[in-house]
C-alpha cells in the first residue's frame, strides 16, 4: 500500500447560550480528515523541478552569441546642409562592442567612434573662402537584432558631449556579420545614418546628419 498523509481539519467553533445570558463557545464537535498519497506530491515536485530545469536548459542553450569587440573604419557623408560641416565626405574610426544577453538573436551593443571631416574651401568674388574641418566623438549604446552571422538591424542611442554643449542622437541602420565559428575572425560591414544633433540643440540650429559606411573585424 502507497504511503498517505492525513491531514486533519478541524470545523470552526459553534457559540452557545451560557447560564445567565451570557453566551459560551463550545468546542468542535468533529473533525473532517483528508488524504493526500505521498507519490502524487512527489510527482508534483518533480514536475515543478522539471519545468525549472528545462527553463535553466534552454537559456544555456539560446545563449550562443559569444560577446565580441571589434574595430572598424568609415566613410561618413554629410546629408544636410550645415555651416559647422562644410566638407560633404568624411572618415570615421570606432570600436564596437557586442554583448551577449542569452537571446539568439539580441545583442547589446555599445563603443564610440570619432568622425572627421576636412577643412572646405568656396569660390568668393573676393577669392577662396577657407572652412575649417569638423570633428565629433561619439559614445553610442543600444541594440542588435540578428543572429552571430548573418544580416542584422542595429538601433543606439549617441551623445555629444563637447565643453560648452550637450546633444544627444540616434543611429539606425543595417549590416552583415561573416562569422564561420568560435577562434574564426568576424567581419562586419554596415550601413547607418546618424543623426547626431536630435535632443538638446539650440533654437535655429542646423541638424548634423550623415551617413555612415563601415568595414572592420571583430574578435
Amino acid at each position: 500500500m502507497p504511503a498517505r498523509t492525513l491531514i486533519l481539519l478541524a470545523q470552526p467553533a459553534e457559540a452557545l447560550p451560557g447560564e445567565g445570558g451570557s453566551r459560551g463557545i463550545q468546542p468542535p464537535n468533529y473533525f473532517t480528515y483528508a488524504v493526500i498519497s505521498q507519490p502524487e506530491e512527489l510527482k508534483m515536485r518533480k514536475s515543478a523541478l522539471t519545468i525549472i530545469l528545462i527553463f535553466c536548459l534552454t537559456t544555456v542553450l539560446l545563449a550562443q552569441q559569444p560577446s565580441s569587440i571589434g574595430a572598424n573604419f568609415a566613410y561618413a557623408y554629410r546629408l544636410q546642409e550645415n555651416p559647422e560641416i562644410w566638407s560633404k565626405i568624411g572618415i570615421s574610426l570606432g570600436l564596437t562592442g557586442r554583448i551577449a544577453v542569452g537571446s539568439p538573436i539580441l545583442m547589446l551593443t555599445a563603443g564610440a567612434r570619432y568622425v572627421y571631416f576636412p577643412e572646405g574651401y568656396e569660390q568668393t568674388g573676393s577669392g577662396l573662402l577657407r572652412h575649417d574641418a569638423y570633428d565629433l566623438f561619439t559614445p553610442f549604446f543600444g541594440l542588435q537584432l540578428g543572429r552571430a552571422s548573418g544580416p542584422y538591424l542595429v538601433v543606439a542611442e549617441t551623445g555629444d558631449f563637447g565643453e560648452k554643449e550637450t546633444r544627444f542622437g540616434i543611429d539606425a541602420g543595417i549590416g552583415y556579420q561573416l562569422w564561420e565559428g568560435p577562434a574564426r575572425t568576424k567581419f562586419d560591414a554596415s550601413l547607418k545614418y546618424c543623426l547626431a544633433n536630435l535632443m538638446g540643440k539650440d533654437d535655429g540650429e542646423k541638424t548634423r546628419s550623415y551617413l555612415l559606411f563601415s568595414m572592420g573585424f571583430a574578435l
